[in-house]
């Protein structure tokens, strides 16, 4: 905390750094969903469907695999590239929050709450609203063309990189009759 207190990093260029971690984190969590049986799917028929809890149901811990390897993807191409700051971020975002939005009809441990909506339904459409209203405001910063550097511009950049010099006169202290 005192770090960041001191340094003040860019909040987006951080969350954008951070966003492959929280990628492998989905992975991770799908894998321990996967592994206790948390997070189950509904009673299903489907020739996919898996053994849980005595019955055969919708497999939505590999659905949520499925669903974090592609964010992770998203992440992995487009976080290598030039990007404007935050852009990696919410790109992971829409892609959780839409497979969260999916995902959760299929769930069997989660109680609707809003007309057959489930809570975290509802947040990943407020998320999912958020993210792309962010994506739509960055994609026309990139659209506008960048202005040319006016001359303050260009003299505050040369007075940034040269190296910082006493510009101060230093008093010489004169000898008497001299």
């Amino acid at each position: 905390s005192v770090l960041i207190q001191r340094n003040q990093p860019p909040f987006w260029r951080t969350l954008d750094v951070l966003t492959p971690f929280l990628a492998a984190l989905a992975i991770g969590l799908a894998l321990s969903h996967l592994a206790t049986g948390a997070a189950f799917g509904k009673a299903s028929n489907l020739p996919w469907a898996i053994n849980q809890w005595g019955a055969k149901r919708h497999p939505t811990q590999l659905y949520e695999l499925i669903a974090a390897l592609i964010a992770l993807g998203v992440v992995w191409y487009y976080g290598n590239r030039d990007t404007r700051p935050g852009k990696t971020f919410l790109l992971w975002l829409a892609t959780a929050s839409a497979s969260r939005l999916l995902i959760e009809g299929f769930r069997g441990d989660s109680t609707p709450v809003f007309g057959g909506l489930r809570l975290a339904q509802v947040i990943a459409w407020f998320l999912l609203a958020a993210s792309l209203l962010g994506l739509e405001l960055l994609s026309r910063e990139e659209s506008q063309p960048l202005r040319e550097p006016s001359n303050d511009d260009t003299r505050m950049a040369r007075l940034q990189d040269s190296p910082q010099t006493d510009t101060k006169k230093r008093a010489v202290p004169r000898k008497n009759g001299a």
